[in-house]
């Protein structure tokens, strides 16, 4: 039995899985900046590997072609997309390409949703996604809720 994420449905195998997700794919809040861009992030560990696109260190090299990554996630990435025969699910409203229909509907409900949920009651904050309010009314108005 899994640990389905209620943002995205994709289901983790444990619960600690199950948070890092949601703290990787949903929240909003991304306190670790990169001071050669504009890429953030919830994770410290995060940065510290996006900073080596930076440089042009790239041990991950591609058996199919010249191209050379930084990571394996990206060399993965390149496989699966120009090399492999890996199924692909196309956003029927840009040229976003997700992997999964989990990330799919995820990338709709997140980019393309048309009616918002209400405001948040106590500033002009609005999103798509009922997980994404609770989270932002629990952050960033917590003495105006009474929670403690």
């Amino acid at each position: 039995m899994g640990w389905k994420c209620a943002v995205c449905g994709l289901t983790l195998s444990n619960k600690w899985n199950l948070k890092q997700h949601i703290r990787d794919k949903h929240w909003k809040e991304r306190p670790h900046k990169c001071h050669l861009c504009s890429y953030e992030t919830s994770r410290k560990n995060n940065l510290t590997t996006h900073l080596k696109t930076h440089t042009d260190i790239r041990p991950f090299a591609c058996t199919q072609c010249d191209k050379k990554y930084f990571n394996k996630h990206s060399l993965m990435k390149h496989m699966n997309k120009f090399h492999l025969q890996v199924q692909t699910f196309p956003c029927q409203k840009c040229s976003h390409v997700c992997y999964t229909k989990a990330g799919l509907s995820y990338h709709v409900l997140s980019k393309h949703q048309t009616e918002k949920h209400p405001k948040c009651p106590y500033c002009s904050y609005k999103t798509a996604l009922k997980y994404d309010m609770k989270r932002h009314i629990n952050i960033k108005h917590k003495n105006e809720t009474g929670s403690a």
